[in-house]
């Protein structure tokens, strides 16, 4: 199935052919650059459906989280278009927007101050400050040396604040990860 398949698949009404469709289009990766207007769109679709987990069972994915997938394979053509739909501060969309920025491709073209903002509003959900932490690490490991600093400044506020998820904490800790060579020292 081609690509102009796959795009007007998620325009359809039924969630396992739009599912199927994110999943096409995560697996091509970059080529699906044409398909990130309608796979932003979708990152407030809570429909989903039940996939096999590693335990033999079967966990619901929705297809907004399979259309961040996508939009963090398609890389860096996608950045724009996630932050600006994390802009319009949609309930929804937003945690699905952090985790696609969260990837490496797209980490390197985020707003560090549209992500510390964020969490360091007075309500943000331990899920959503757990996603921005997510997001600010990986601007972090960024190749940007004035990104990894402005990164590395939020979460020291966001640390200071109390925003910053327990799995980070090793970060700011005297011995702590900040001398593992994949860790950022902050």
């Amino acid at each position: 199935m081609g690509l102009i398949d796959l795009v007007q698949e998620l325009e359809s009404t039924d969630a396992p052919t739009r599912f199927k469709a994110a999943t096409a289009l995560y697996r091509m990766g970059p080529q699906a650059v044409p398909a990130i207007p309608r796979l932003v769109g979708l990152l407030r679709d809570f429909d989903g459906v039940n996939v096999p987990d590693s335990e033999g069972g079967e966990r619901l994915v929705t297809i907004a989280e399979r259309c961040a997938l996508a939009l963090a394979a398609i890389g860096e053509a996608a950045a724009t278009a996630v932050i600006d739909e994390l802009k319009q501060d949609n309930p929804v969309s937003a945690i699905h927007c952090v985790r696609a920025l969260a990837s490496p491709a797209l980490a390197k073209r985020v707003p560090v101050a549209v992500v510390s903002e964020r969490l360091m509003r007075p309500k943000v959900s331990p899920t959503m400050a757990a996603a921005l932490c997510e997001v600010l690490y990986a601007v972090c490991q960024a190749p940007d040396e004035a990104q990894r600093n402005a990164a590395k400044s939020a979460f020291k506020a966001a640390y200071a604040a109390g925003r910053v998820t327990q799995k980070f904490h090793k970060l700011f800790v005297p011995g702590g990860a900040t001398h593992s060579p994949e860790a950022p020292a902050v």
